[in-house]
C-alpha cells in the first residue's frame, strides 16, 4: 500500500516538475503504459527534465544526441542506456569507475547504489515506461 502511494506521489511529482508544453504530456501518456520504453522518446523525456531540449521540440530532435553514443532510435531503451543517459545529463555523484571508463555498466552500478535504478545490474535489461518515470523522477528530486 506504501509503495502504490509512493510511486503515485512520484509520479505527480514529476508532472508538476516537467513543465507540461506541447508534446511533454502526451510523451509521458504513452511512456507510463509500456513494457519497453522506446529508445527515441525516453530519450527525449531526459533531454527535456536536463534543460538540454526544449518542450517545443519533437522527440526526432533526440536523434543527433543519441548518435553521439552510436544508438539509433530503433534500439530499444535498456538499463544500461538509461544510467548512462541519466548520469551524462544530470549532477548525479559518479563513482571511480564510472568516471574513468563512462561504461554503462558502471552507471547502471552506481544508480542501484543511489536507488534511482531498481533490480539487477544487468546493462542489456529492458525497461519500462514506469520505470524510466520512476528513475527520472528519483534523479529529478535530488537535482
Amino acid at each position: 500500500m506504501i509503495t502504490i502511494i509512493k510511486k503515485t506521489a512520484i509520479f505527480w511529482f514529476l508532472l508538476i516538475t516537467l513543465p507540461l508544453f506541447g508534446d511533454t504530456d502526451s510523451v509521458l501518456d504513452r511512456l507510463y503504459s509500456v513494457k519497453k520504453a522506446p529508445l527515441l522518446e525516453s530519450s527525449w523525456l531526459i533531454y527535456v527534465g536536463a534543460g538540454i531540449l526544449e518542450e517545443t521540440s519533437s522527440p526526432e530532435e533526440a536523434l543527433p544526441l543519441l548518435q553521439e553514443y552510436g544508438w539509433d532510435e530503433k534500439s530499444p531503451l535498456t538499463k544500461g542506456k538509461m544510467a548512462l543517459l541519466l548520469m551524462d545529463n544530470y549532477p548525479i555523484p559518479q563513482g571511480l569507475m564510472s568516471r574513468l571508463t563512462g561504461w554503462e555498466r558502471y552507471a547502471l552500478k552506481d544508480l542501484i547504489y543511489l536507488n534511482v535504478i531498481g533490480g539487477r545490474a544487468d546493462v542489456s535489461a529492458p525497461v519500462s515506461g514506469f520505470d524510466l518515470i520512476n528513475s527520472l523522477t528519483m534523479v529529478l528530486e535530488e537535482s
